[in-house]
């Protein structure tokens, strides 16, 4: 899994524009780390959905989803839910770069534990992100992000599954062909 983007994307970069979208979790954060984390990056695709003004924020997210550890046992399991609830707003969102950048990058935080894939795979994830990479085959940071996620996901037959029978190959052919040029996307 890919992380340079953090250090190459200006979109992926801190921002301190509406930090209020993002300040408290609706849980709580029992404890901070990755909970607290997960949580207001749900919370922040959630409130960004049809505001212009509240794009700035989700850069912040994206980079605090960027330094979780990497463990896969850190990362928490999520309620059926509230996965659905945030693939529901990507999928309402999904011409705003900055909203689907931060859910992929969630999704592919998420997706490093089994228990989300499967969950993920429920909620027809491969879908949303294979969306994606079509949608925004101009925008290279997306289109690694995606592959990444991608990566994650198909850990899981039943999302592995869902890619072949939505020709996910070929997308992602088509991404390597228009980016041979691009290194974050062939990292990914």
């Amino acid at each position: 899994m890919g992380c340079c983007e953090s250090r190459h994307d200006p979109n992926l970069m801190p921002s301190s524009h509406r930090s209020d979208l993002y300040s408290a979790s609706s849980i709580g954060d029992q404890g901070g780390g990755s909970f607290a984390t997960v949580e207001r990056a749900a919370e922040a695709i959630r409130a960004s959905a049809g505001d212009p003004q509240a794009i700035g924020a989700l850069r912040d997210i994206r980079v605090a989803l960027l330094v979780l550890p990497k463990d896969p046992a850190s990362v928490p399991e999520v309620q059926q839910g509230d996965m659905v609830g945030v693939l529901k707003v990507l999928k309402t969102e999904m011409d705003n770069v900055d909203i689907i950048l931060t859910g992929l990058v969630l999704m592919r935080y998420l997706a490093q534990r089994q228990e989300n894939q499967k969950k993920m795979s429920a909620a027809n994830a491969v879908s949303l992100v294979l969306q994606a990479l079509h949608l925004h085959d101009s925008h290279p940071t997306l289109q690694g992000v995606a592959c990444d996620t991608l990566g994650n996901l198909l850990q899981e037959q039943a999302n592995a599954d869902q890619f072949l029978q939505q020709r996910g190959v070929d997308a992602v052919f088509a991404v390597v062909n228009a980016n041979m040029a691009n290194s974050r996307v062939m990292e990914a």
